[in-house]
């Protein structure tokens, strides 16, 4: 007998106006919107961890529409670091690369935890109009860093100084605990130095100021602020359509 599941809710008959059960147990629903094809709809969602080379890592099933970067929040600080962690090179820097919604900063503080960098901008790069506007909306807005008032961090978290003429360079590192540390630093000859941390900034009250972190504050970090893969970043954006 083959079924077809296509209702995750429970639905009333169209003649008897009887409630009959969802035919797709477990199931979840997305509606459709603009930019969700092939999304939307009834079913379940694969959040998955691979390799570059295509080699799958870890992997959830789950009621469609669920939040991904929950989904891989718990994966990497579960099955990831339980199964694979100990099978990696534990000097070397990973890269978690990801699409929009994994540029949440619960996804981000535990891709750090376990030794990778998350390559991920809440900008999408799509050739679309909306999201053109979007990427230069954020190119346009600063935030002043505390500190160092000749430097200015953009909306897409890129350096800048104020007479344009500064340099930036990548870090990142992996530490004794296992984590990875990254950092953007910029050096200017008539704006001086400035480098940044990741987990080590955070926005002030003043929404368009960026201080250091405190003890205890560690909850409110930005771990966007450092991260030397940047949304126009040439390294970050290879092979990005």
């Amino acid at each position: 007998m083959i079924l077809s599941h296509y209702s995750s809710f429970e639905r009333p008959d169209r003649v008897t106006g009887e409630i009959k059960p969802p035919t797709m147990r477990g199931g979840g629903f997305m509606p459709q919107r603009e930019d969700n094809h092939g999304k939307a709809g009834h079913g379940f969602l694969l959040v998955a961890g691979i390799t570059s080379d295509a080699m799958p890592l870890v992997a959830r099933i789950v009621p469609n529409g669920t939040n991904e970067a929950k989904v891989a929040t718990a994966m990497l600080r579960q099955e990831f670091t339980q199964s694979v962690s100990s099978r990696l090179d534990p000097t070397k820097v990973g890269v978690a690369r990801g699409d929009a919604p994994y540029s949440a900063q619960s996804f981000r503080q535990a891709a750090h935890s376990v030794g990778y960098v998350p390559n991920t901008h809440p900008v999408s790069h799509a050739d679309r109009e909306r999201s053109k506007d979007h990427a230069v909306r954020k190119d346009n807005r600063t935030y002043r860093i505390n500190g160092k008032p000749n430097w200015v961090l953009t909306g897409n978290r890129e350096l800048k100084c104020r007479c344009s003429k500064g340099a930036t360079k990548k870090g990142a590192k992996r530490l004794a605990d296992g984590s990875a540390r990254a950092s953007l630093a910029g050096w200017c000859k008539s704006c001086g130095n400035v480098n940044l941390v990741t987990g080590e900034w955070r926005k002030a009250q003043k929404k368009d100021l960026l201080v250091k972190v405190m003890p205890g504050e560690e909850r409110f970090a930005d771990w966007s602020i450092g991260n030397p893969l940047t949304f126009n970043d040439p390294l970050a954006t290879k092979g990005v359509s």
